[in-house]
């Protein structure tokens, strides 16, 4: 029987950027992927939070009736899986983050939220405009980028993952960031990986941070391991 895997997008994201990866994977696991509400075909709502994005989590799981999954986080995907485990211990059986921030502070919220400005993304940058477009239809990228602001500085003010509740996520964990990455630090990965009592750490090579540039194939091997 082949091993049960969930797939998380990021902020901003969607499951259609999953698809090549999924087919890539699927002879090996099982594999699930959803989108969290207020994101491509998820439920629209008035405004996000990491809370919620866990309860999407476990509803999915309970709905598809997965035991022991391992999870693939990406980016904020692995912030809610990592949260949703501190809550519910027995949930998953492993956990691979790539990208996730963990230092979220009132400075940090506010800088992320500074590099998300609608109307110069549109002006400077419309590829990536178009790219948003695609992968949140039938949802409004703008209003889904005005929300997402909305959470990064609520965890600026109220960050979810302290020391404390990090010691309390008690499975496998392995933490990894991209050698291109400029939005995580490796201080901040460190400081994850030694509060979660089963986690590594690993940098891995040629990785930027945007989930788009990153070689299908290259996260295909990362996640077999």
């Amino acid at each position: 029987m082949k091993r049960q895997l969930i797939i998380l997008h990021g902020a901003l994201g969607s499951a259609k950027q999953f698809e090549s990866l999924k087919d890539g994977l699927k002879e090996h696991f099982d594999v699930f992927t959803f989108n969290f509400d207020g994101h491509g075909t998820g439920k629209m709502i008035e405004s996000m939070s990491i809370e919620l994005f866990a309860e999407n989590l476990h509803a999915f799981v309970q709905q598809n009736n997965l035991e022991k999954a391992s999870v693939f986080g990406y980016s904020m995907g692995g912030y809610v899986a990592l949260y949703l485990q501190s809550q519910q211990p027995e949930l998953f059986q492993s956990i691979l983050t790539l990208g996730t921030k963990f230092n979220w502070t009132v400075e940090s919220s506010e800088k992320e939220v500074a590099m998300l400005n609608q109307e110069r993304i549109k002006e400077k940058v419309p590829a990536f405009a178009s790219y948003l477009s695609e992968i949140q239809s039938p949802m409004n990228w703008e209003i889904v980028m005005e929300q997402t602001k909305g959470l990064m500085l609520d965890l600026g003010n109220h960050p979810l993952l302290t020391d404390e509740v990090l010691k309390k996520v008690s499975i496998p964990v392995r933490i990894c960031l991209g050698e291109l990455d400029k939005m995580v630090s490796i201080e901040e990965s460190i400081w994850a990986k030694e509060s979660i009592p089963q986690a590594k750490f690993d940098i891995i090579d040629g990785i930027p941070h945007p989930i788009q540039q990153i070689n299908p194939e290259k996260l295909i091997e990362l996640i077999k391991a």
